[in-house]
């Protein structure tokens, strides 16, 4: 900055040095999201991405018919126009704006999709509501989506790399990064070439928001859908010719800067291609619908049940110590809400204690309230230990739990998971997923249709177009 220049007129000067010779950040992310297509994906890419959509779409099945879905899906329709956007929990479809605000929530309204550490968030339930809309309005084929999904989920973890934990320390990187992953799914879905999806993710990038002050409140998964959906305009304004500061990462008031101290590894993001987040560093699918927090907490108390035989009854206390990263979200030891409920160990160990299981079927308020579950939930205690594992094992382990249950007869029994099964480290096998897929499926739609829309998306990488995808489903819910 030159003397007497004002913060303004430095950042004038450097627009004025970035001539169109010096290409930005997003455009070099741009030139890659939007020229991808399926068949440059190698089996493992495909294998991971897959499983991700097939996940996301179980959890959004499921969660289309919670209450909050249901009410930003009559929100919804009362704003949007009709489209050819499926709207999951609605009647009609919808132009794909509207149709991602509301799968985005209902994607979300469970935390039971998945979750990547690159970034620390949960891109699936953002990138995918976005990419199906798009699609869909669109009529692209199902390869579309596809690749459209694995640009959308590869931009937004290439920038939680680059930006690093530090930025996770204020900023709800679901919604702040995924709004700009799902702008590059957006765009590629809707084949806006390389200008178009620059100015996509430019725009999107400019109005990033999300602070983790929502966490355990119905702004969680109504920002989830409010990402989506900024993403998604972000495109249909890039296709419309608007413009966004192509510069708007590395920009001296730009995202790196006002957001995160400056702190942005630029190799990270052109790693692009190279690595994918998909296979390389992989994507933790939940056994449990709850914040993933609570994932090796519950997978531990589960393992001493089953081996040690047993009860409630028998059991006085639970410690659960855990890593810092698991005290610091699971904010509420005693939820007055399903919200806060998803983000409190005592509900979902004492699910496991009170009825044997933590599932979608607990969520529920009689279930919250009911004596027998207060009963267990008075029980547990979480503590913060900062030494439950090795300091080089901290970064592989950021949600370890260690587990001490003792029982009314003087015994006390001790158990550890590191890293919860569905964790990369720990996959959930290809049955494992299906039989989730299809338990979630089984809250809003019979079996059959369930099995039909997950052969479906197992092949998407093959062809077909995206209307066909659930046209049986927009069927069924437009008789409701």
């Amino acid at each position: 900055m030159r003397k007497g220049d004002s913060l303004i007129e430095a950042v004038q000067r450097r627009q004025e040095r970035n001539d169109v010779s010096e290409q930005s950040l997003i455009q070099r992310l741009a030139s890659w999201s939007a020229n991808l297509s399926a068949t440059q994906l190698d089996a493992e890419i495909t294998r991971a991405a897959t499983r991700a959509i097939i996940d996301t779409v179980g959890v959004m099945l499921a969660g289309a018919g919670k209450p909050l879905s249901q009410r930003v899906a009559l929100m919804s329709e009362e704003d949007c126009q009709p489209g050819h956007a499926t709207i999951f929990a609605g009647r009609r479809s919808l132009k794909p704006a509207g149709a991602a605000f509301a799968n985005g929530v209902a994607a979300h309204v469970l935390d039971f999709d998945d979750t990547c550490y690159d970034g620390i968030l949960h891109a699936s339930c953002v990138i995918l509501p976005a990419v199906l809309a798009c699609a869909e309005e669109a009529d692209a084929t199902t390869a579309d989506i596809f690749a459209a999904f694995v640009a959308g989920s590869e931009v937004t973890y290439a920038l939680g790399r680059a930006l690093t934990d530090v930025f996770w320390g204020g900023w709800w990187t679901t919604a702040t990064l995924g709004s700009i992953g799902a702008a590059a799914g957006a765009a590629r879905a809707l084949d806006l070439g390389e200008a178009g999806s620059a100015h996509a993710m430019a725009i999107a990038t400019s109005l990033t928001f999300g602070t983790r002050t929502l966490l355990g409140t119905d702004a969680n998964p109504i920002g989830a859908g409010t990402a989506a959906q900024a993403g998604v305009r972000a495109a249909l304004l890039a296709r419309a010719g608007a413009s966004g500061p192509l510069f708007a990462i590395e920009h001296p008031a730009g995202l790196a800067a006002a957001f995160n101290r400056g702190v942005l590894d630029r190799e990270k993001l052109s790693e692009i291609g190279r690595y994918y987040a998909l296979r390389d560093s992989g994507i933790a699918f939940k056994a449990y619908p709850a914040c993933s927090g609570t994932q090796a907490a519950c997978q531990a108390v589960q393992e001493l049940l089953q081996r040690h035989r047993f009860t409630a009854r028998d059991v006085k206390t639970v410690t659960c110590r855990v890593a810092p990263l698991v005290a610091e979200n699971l904010r509420y030891p005693n939820p007055t809400n399903l919200t806060e409920a998803q983000f409190s160990l005592p509900f979902a160990i004492g699910c496991l204690l009170a009825y044997g299981e933590c599932g979608v079927r607990q969520l529920k308020d009689d279930v919250l309230n009911a004596p027998e579950l207060r009963a267990e939930m008075a029980k547990v205690s979480m503590l913060r230990a900062d030494d439950i594992m090795e300091a080089d094992d901290a970064g592989r382990y950021p949600e370890a739990a260690a587990i001490s249950v003792e029982l009314h007869d003087g015994r006390r029994i001790d158990h550890r998971v590191l890293a919860a099964r569905g964790m990369p480290s720990d996959p959930l096998s290809d049955v494992q997923l299906r039989d989730k897929f299809m338990g979630c499926a089984a809250e809003l739609i019979p079996s059959t249709m369930a099995v039909s829309i997950y052969d479906s998306l197992g092949q998407l990488s093959r062809g077909g177009y995206a209307r066909e995808l659930f046209a049986d489903l927009r069927a069924r819910l437009a008789e409701k």
